[in-house]
């Protein structure tokens, strides 16, 4: 992950899974995963007329239908589809149908199968999922089984989870840090931490969630260590976890990143500090309105605005009439409101 406690053997520190591949499976890539932070489950992709068309049709069938099209559907595709209108009806009734469909001759039934537990959150489910977790040999169904866990929310789950942040697969290793995130529990800090790293750069985002959502004291200072380091991947995504951890003892790394050489770096931290919303990072902030990147001094002024501190209601000021760039002159504007706004509800209060 990040920092020296971690450092392996004069490795270079890279946060992130190894192994990316391309145009892999749809349940691999980090939109996918991000279904999980949202505690929400992808359902059928629109696609052209005809799947919009089975899809409205799929919607209007009774339950108990698309629990036989589950069991005897001919056709695998329609066995999927009954899947995921069953997860979306959040049909608790069809949990040992959906179970069952664990063990459909067709991996990609399994992986619909699998997905389409979570939301319905029975704990009966948690055996079979942690079975399929742990033994079944298609990748995708893994990951799905993860996804699930996740959302079940169940600790029975940790342990295993914990094992498969090893699993030869990225998407297996994505989603299983992700539910470990949902799930909060402690043991989950340290394995997160020590995961392998590549040189791809490309699944930092799934282990900032997990480690953000985590919240535990013990990932702080590694995050903090990843502000400074020299990819800016990692520097972004110590930056996105530390928001989600909420934790103030992250703003003064922060304000010394807006010194980084590395615009990411810059713009990162100055998001991060808006949302944190401590008022020390204000005058480290309106320094950042000048700085030489765009996105930089958009996210300044879009944080000075959370920020609501009246010292920056000049430097704003003088950014909404003189910025060269005329979306920076808009989010000034933005923010001046947004002070102002403060400043009047405040003196509202005290009449």
């Amino acid at each position: 992950m990040t920092g020296d406690a971690i450092r392996k053997k004069g490795q270079p520190v890279v946060w992130g899974f190894p192994g990316r591949r391309k145009n892999s499976d749809p349940s691999s890539s980090p939109i996918w995963a991000l279904g999980l932070v949202g505690l929400t489950l992808l359902g059928p992709a629109s696609g052209n007329l005809v799947t919009q068309q089975r899809a409205f049709q799929d919607s209007t069938k009774p339950v108990s239908q698309l629990i036989a099209e589950l069991a005897e559907a001919a056709e695998p595709a329609q066995r999927i589809r009954a899947a995921e209108q069953l997860a979306q009806r959040s049909a608790r009734k069809a949990t040992k149908p959906l179970i069952a469909a664990l063990h459909d001759a067709d991996p990609e039934v399994q992986r619909a199968a699998a997905r389409a537990l979570g939301p319905l959150r029975e704990r009966a489910a948690i055996g079979p999922l942690l079975e399929v977790l742990q033994t079944n040999s298609a990748p995708s169904v893994r990951a799905a089984a993860a996804f699930a866990l996740g959302l079940i929310n169940d600790r029975r789950a940790v342990e295993a989870l914990i094992r498969r942040l090893q699993d030869p697969d990225e998407g297996v290793r994505m989603n299983s840090a992700l539910a470990l995130g949902r799930l909060g529990d402690p043991r989950a800090v340290e394995p997160l931490l020590a995961l392998p790293h590549d040189q791809a750069h490309q699944a930092c985002l799934p282990l900032a969630l997990a480690l953000g959502q985590l919240k535990r004291p013990q990932a702080i200072r590694p995050l903090v260590e990843g502000l400074s380091d020299k990819n800016p991947d990692v520097c972004r995504n110590s930056a996105i976890a530390l928001v989600l951890m909420g934790d103030r003892r992250a703003v003064k790394p922060l304000i010394e990143a807006l010194q980084s050489r590395q615009p990411l770096v810059r713009q990162s931290a100055a998001f991060a500090l808006g949302v944190l919303g401590d008022a020390r990072a204000t005058r480290p902030l309106i320094e950042r309105l000048q700085d030489e990147d765009v996105q930089v001094r958009r996210n300044t002024a879009e944080a000075l605005g959370r920020l609501k501190d009246a010292k920056a209601l000049e430097p704003l000021r003088r950014a909404a009439q003189s910025d060269n760039e005329a979306s920076i002159r808009e989010s000034a504007k933005t923010a001046l409101d947004k002070i102002l706004a403060a400043k009047k509800t405040a003196r509202a209060e005290q009449k």
